[in-house]
Parts: structure tokens; sequence; C-alpha cells
């Protein structure tokens, strides 16, 4: 099977490290498989740091697809690439491509909650300006996406929301969790080695409204009447908008002094830091599968979120779970953690326990590789069938 892998839009963030990690292992382990690559810069950097095989069927691709304008000659390119290596099977891995490709047989992965299954409260943090955006840009989705009928998500609520969203049936949707990074396994056989009164407390999210990363500044002023020592660890971009509203509001509430923003992190970093911190706090309003709640499972520390589908999905009993947008709630939760011993250690040996029916790197892989090969039956199938009835 010839398969196009069309990753052109995947810039950041976890999308943009499952992809690589997905072309990095076809490369080593292609399947019987023919591949073309067309990738973004950002992907091209993360594959030449860990692939040492031959880059001869990647295509890095900029300016990215996604602009009206400056993206037209990147459309162009994709085309003219579809066309000359002729694929069985598109893998739009970083859905949309934004590109109507000539191939009828195309799958699509799609990690965007807004389209999936939104929620109200999600859409209460947002401005008015954000709001038009998401309004718009769900009309978008389901224009795009009307004729398309195989798709991979990564979580059971997704795959129901996708469904209902598009109107398609269930089965054609696949569903494959994420995944940890396998640096993440590497020394986690131990709880935090230092021992220290300051109690730190690790919120890795990027502050985007959905984040709800500005309810800290309230939590930290609650805890500060207890005779709790702690710390938040944030990791904010600096003159980001709405990390200045969040350091403002600190400031406003006197608990700046209990805020650290360590800024933007590496894997490597992560891994410290989680190792460094007590408990993972993501006060999310919105997420489809944050890989966020996994990485703590891999370096035991117990999961503190929100009371959402999406989370219990994911965490199951391995979180303690707050009221949304309620400071005091969440505060109750980080206390009962962090002060009750017993309660600490079952968290972490529910999320080891929980890691168990997640898929590692390479499983994820197969799975994705299972999912093309189904798509592409699927399509052949369909396509027998209509050249069956046409000659009847």
């Amino acid at each position: 099977m010839k398969i196009f892998v069309s990753a052109s839009t995947a810039v950041a963030g976890g999308g943009a490290q499952r992809t690589a990690n997905f072309i990095a292992n076809s490369i080593r382990k292609p399947c019987g498989h023919k591949y073309i690559y067309v990738v973004s810069p950002q992907i091209m950097t993360h594959l030449k740091s860990v692939v040492t095989d031959s880059f001869e069927n990647v295509y890095e691709l900029t300016p990215s697809p996604v602009s009206v304008i400056t993206g037209r000659s990147s459309r162009k390119k994709l085309l003219e690439l579809e066309r000359k290596f002729k694929p069985d099977i598109i893998y739009s891995i970083a859905a949309p491509s934004y590109v109507k490709f000539r191939t009828s047989c195309e799958i699509s992965y799609l990690t965007d909650p807004w389209l999936t299954h939104p929620n109200a409260l999600a859409y209460s943090v947002l401005s008015r300006s954000e709001s038009l955006k998401i309004f718009f840009k769900r009309l978008f989705y389901k224009w795009w996406f009307r004729r398309e009928k195989y798709f991979i998500v990564q979580t059971p609520i997704a795959a129901s929301g996708l469904a209902r969203q598009l109107k398609i049936p269930e089965s054609n949707i696949e569903i494959i969790p994420n995944c940890y990074n396998q640096l993440f396994l590497q020394n986690n056989d131990s709880f935090r080695k230092e021992t220290t009164n300051e109690k730190l407390i690790f919120a890795l999210a990027y502050p985007h409204y959905a984040k709800n990363l500005d309810l800290i500044p309230d939590i930290a002023a609650i805890l500060k009447k207890s005779d709790m020592k702690f710390k938040f660890v944030m990791t904010l971009p600096i003159n980001n908008k709405l990390t200045l509203q969040i350091m403002q509001k600190a400031k406003d509430l006197d608990v700046t002094d209990l805020i650290l923003n360590v800024e933007h992190l590496t894997l490597p970093e992560c891994c410290q830091w989680y190792d460094k911190s007590d408990i993972l706090f993501l006060p999310t309003l919105l997420e489809t599968f944050s890989a966020s709640y996994i990485e703590a499972m891999t370096r035991q520390r117990p999961i503190i979120t929100t009371d959402f589908d999406f989370a219990r999905d994911v965490c199951g009993n391995a979180a303690e779970y707050f009221e949304p947008m309620n400071p005091l709630a969440a505060s109750m939760a980080i206390t009962s953690v962090l002060n009750n011993p017993k309660r600490y250690k079952e968290l972490v040996q529910n999320g080891l326990n929980r890691l168990k029916s997640f898929p590692d790197p390479s499983t994820q892989y197969m799975m994705q590789i299972q999912a093309l090969e189904k798509c592409y039956a699927n399509c052949h199938n369909a396509q027998h069938q209509r050249c069956k009835i046409e000659r009847m």
C-alpha cells in the first residue's frame, strides 16, 4: 500500500510530537508499505534529531497551507506530490490538510475538542472574539469534513461527538488513545527523593482560555490562609495576553510569591519538574486527551483535575476530581491529597494500574497502521461495490 502522510499543519504541542513519532516509526518499520511524507519545518527539525535513516521521501513544506493567500503555493505543491506518488490512501495526520486530494481514500486524525465535544463552561470563559473564532471554526470544519468518511480520534467521547456532528456511523471512527513518550519511563521507580516542607503543585499547560489557568491565583489565595507551604509551578510564555492577565490577578490577590513561572519546558525538563513536584494540577474545562495525565502517571504523581467526562475517560480512579470553576473545591482537593499520605499513594498506584490500559509508542504506531489498512480495505470494497452496481 502506498501511503501519503500529510503532516504540514502539525507545528506544535502534542500533535507535532505524535506526528513525528509516527513518521520516525514508519521509516524504521514500514510494515511492507511505501510512504511519502509532507511535513512542517518543526516536524523536520524533530525528525533530524531522532532519525538517522534516509530522508529522500520526506518533503518540508513552507509556508503552511493553512494561510488563504501565502499558503496557495504549498497547497499546489501537495497536489503535485500526490499526482507523482499516486498513493492508495491519504493519511491527514494533522487534519485538516487544507487540500482536497484527488485520491478518494483519506483518513483524518482529529484531536480538536471544540469540534467533537465542546461544553457550556468552556464557552463561558471565552472572550467575544474568541467565541466568534470558535463558531466559524466549527462551521468550517463541518463543511470541510462533510464528504470524508473515515477518522481517527483519541477517546470514546470524541468518537461519539464527531459521529453526531458529522452524521457518520461510529464504525467509521477508529479510537487510538494518546501515549506517553518513552522518556517519561526513565528513572521513574521512586517517589520524590528530596524531602522539603514546600509542596510544589505542577500546572503544566499552555494558557488557552479553556485551560482555565486564571483560577490558580484564586486557589493560591485560599490555600495561603492555611499553614501549608506551597507553590504553583506554571509553564506560561512571557508577554502572552493570558499570562499577563494571570500574573496581574496574582498581584491583585497578593499571591505572586506563590506562583513560579518556569516558562517553556523541553521534554527532559518536564520530567525533571514532575519529579520535583508533588502533584499535577489541571483546572481545564475542555480536552480531548491531555498527555499530561499519563505523563503524571508514569512519573508517579497524583492528578487533581476537573470533574468532566473527558477527564474521567482518561484518568479513571487515578485522579482526585473537583467541581469546575470552583476555587474552594479545588483547594480542598489539593489539601485532601497532599495532607493524606494514604490517599496520595493510592492515587499513584491507581495511576500505575491505569497506565497499563494505554498503548506505548510502538503499539500506538501499529494501531495507526491497522487503522490505515482497514480504511483502505473499506474504500476498496466500497469502490468495488460501486463498479459492480454500474455494470448491472
